[in-house]
């Protein structure tokens, strides 16, 4: 019985597999049109979409094809093909229970009907339906976004002051967020805004600038191009048309060829306008040229009339086209689920046994891992309590040591001398009223020279704790131990360098320091999830400046965790009590960043 059990498992669980394997299939190909779209390589995409079977989708992976063939046709400019698109891809989203989705795409539908100066539709709606979403999920990023379109279209209506206004809205969100590519694009349209509705190209020209090393530090090509692009309009504007003609030249070698036609377009009029300015006439005949030949492949025209087109045939029918195609999906769905459930059903009994055994397994799996990362992590603990409390130790017993070298010295040296001194006096005090003593100046020679003994002595003691002070090992040394130790585990790689360390701290102070850099490496192997960590010291005249970096897991910056045991809390207490300043940079999946400034 058992055997013949066994027989029916292997015979079903290959077609189970090949049912289920299916839908991942689909979405996986999916995710793959969605990274060509991401990294622009249009061609690429196009095969992997034409290749996906759209009748065995779900209806939320159908509305996701839609969106992925709406932005490839958006990135071709055939943009009323891209609207179809986005509209459909609503609908779905919307009938499937996908709200945020289907609300995101609102701002894809209103940046399309953007391309078009004279398109005779109402965005409007679109816009309101996505603002009334933010305010209610009251999500900083979701605001951020409708904030940032309401400036935008305020922008397209001639309305610089509400623009501003909005796109500064839209800045502190993104501050929030610590979304700092996001306010470099905000100040790149804020500048925009100064150049074509205020008509101040110098206050253009400083926010451009000002973005470029952003964009260029996330690898934002196209938008440093733009931001030459228009820096070159700022110039042309002021009449420094050689300024101008150097930042065209820039901005177009910066992928031209991979900027779209209506991009090109707008770098080869510019082009024309500066070389007409500049009686280059021949110049501007060639890009007049060029502008004509972009313009005869895009053929706008035709485009706005099937904007409209589409348009008015989903507003009118948009009830019943809804209707029609969500029946039809269903349906096939339906059968093609019949289909697959009947084959999937006959494999239950057995795949329920063995799914339990591997469940079973996998747990008992996880529990070994999470004793065995425990384990690692008090053994890391440990080493790290036994380095403060021998670096503690040490310190100490080499107070202890100088206090007793320093009591030797006064007891044998200084001590005999002042003594001597003290035997002076007294016989001066017995005989100052001999006149043979009076006049006895090798007595006072005598105990001049005593004196000047001692003051010297006191002198060379003081200067052989001074070093001695500097032979002794400080904090740098112990630091550098620490890490050495916690490296030593291979949980964790700990880098430590100094700058400006020639002279030691108070001992005091460096305790201090030391136990303060211990809590936040503790932190880092308890909870960073790090492999890599560095400790940078630099020594200034006036003040010590320490940055802890890791590459581990993160956290939201702004709201400091709360956690039992992580101490950022109590660690901060402490540096304010040593008049120093603690700032923490952080962000989800990208490692953390501590700066501690403390006086001297």
């Amino acid at each position: 019985m058992i055997s013949q059990h066994n027989k029916i498992v292997s015979l079903l669980l290959p077609v189970c597999f090949l049912l289920t394997g299916f839908g991942f299939s689909q979405q996986s190909q999916l995710n793959k049109a969605e990274s060509f779209l991401k990294e622009k390589k249009l061609d690429s995409a196009t095969i992997i979409l034409k290749a996906i079977d759209t009748l065995s989708l779900e209806p939320y992976q159908n509305a996701y094809y839609h969106f992925h063939i709406a932005e490839l046709h958006f990135l071709n400019d055939n943009h009323h093909k891209a609207f179809h698109n986005f509209l459909m891809a609503k609908r779905i989203f919307t009938a499937s229970d996908s709200i945020e989705q289907a609300i995101n795409v609102n701002l894809k539908i209103i940046a399309t009907l953007n391309h078009f100066k004279h398109h005779q539709i109402d965005d409007s709606s679109y816009l309101a339906e996505y603002i009334a979403y933010a305010k209610n999920k009251n999500d900083a990023k979701i605001l951020q976004k409708a904030y940032t379109r309401i400036a935008v279209t305020y922008l397209n209506n001639d309305n610089g002051k509400q623009a501003i206004n909005n796109f500064d809205k839209a800045i502190q969100l993104a501050q929030q967020n610590l979304d700092t590519l996001g306010i470099a694009k905000l100040n790149f349209n804020k500048g925009t805004t100064y150049r074509t509705e205020f008509h101040k190209p110098k206050i253009a020209l400083e926010i451009y600038r000002k973005t470029i090393p952003t964009f260029q530090k996330y690898n934002q090509n196209t938008l440093v191009s733009y931001a030459y692009n228009n820096i070159a309009r700022c110039y042309a504007n002021l009449k420094e048309y050689q300024l101008a003609l150097m930042y065209y030249g820039k901005a177009m070698d910066i992928n031209l060829s991979k900027h779209v036609p209506k991009t090109k377009i707008i770098y080869y009029d510019n082009l024309r306008l500066l070389y007409d300015s500049l009686r280059d006439y021949k110049n501007a005949y060639i890009y007049s040229q060029k502008i004509k030949k972009l313009e005869d492949s895009i053929n706008e025209v035709s485009q706005i009339n099937a904007i409209a087109k589409y348009n008015t045939q989903y507003e009118t029918e948009k009830k019943e086209k809804e209707n029609i195609l969500l029946q039809y999906e269903i349906d096939t769905r339906r059968r093609q689920q019949r289909n697959l459930w009947i084959g999937a059903l006959l494999t239950l009994l057995g795949t329920i046994s063995i799914s339990l055994l591997l469940y079973k397994n996998t747990k008992r799996k996880q529990r070994i891992a999470e004793q065995e990362k425990q384990l690692e992590t008090n053994k890391v603990e440990k080493i790290l309590k036994e380095q403060e409390l021998t670096t503690i130790d040490a310190m100490l017993s080499g107070q202890e040591k100088e206090r007793q070298r320093l009591a030797n010295d006064l007891h044998d040296s200084l001590g005999s001398t002042l003594t001597t001194i003290k035997l002076y006096f007294d016989h001066l005090k017995r005989n100052r009223s001999k006149p043979e003593f009076i006049n006895d100046d090798a007595f006072y020679v005598k105990t001049t020279t005593l004196i000047d003994e001692a003051y010297q002595k006191v002198r060379a003691i003081a200067h052989e704790k001074n070093s001695g002070v500097m032979a002794q090992q400080g904090l740098l040394p112990a630091i550098k131990n620490l890490a050495k130790k916690i490296s030593s585990s291979n949980q964790l790689k700990i880098t430590v360098q100094d700058y400006g360390f020639n002279q030691r701290l108070d001992n005091t102070l460096e305790i201090s320091l030391f136990r303060i850099i211990q809590e936040l490496i503790t932190n880092i192997v308890k909870h960073a999830q790090a492999t890599e960590a560095t400790i940078s010291l630099t020594h200034h005249d006036t003040s010590l400046n320490i940055i802890i970096e890791d590459n581990g897991i993160g956290f939201n910056a702004v709201k400091l965790p709360q956690k039992e045991g992580m101490g950022l809390h109590s660690i901060e207490k402490r540096i304010e009590h040593l008049e120093g300043d603690f700032e923490i940079d952080s962000t989800p999946e990208k490692g953390t960043n501590i700066l501690i400034d403390i006086p001297l």
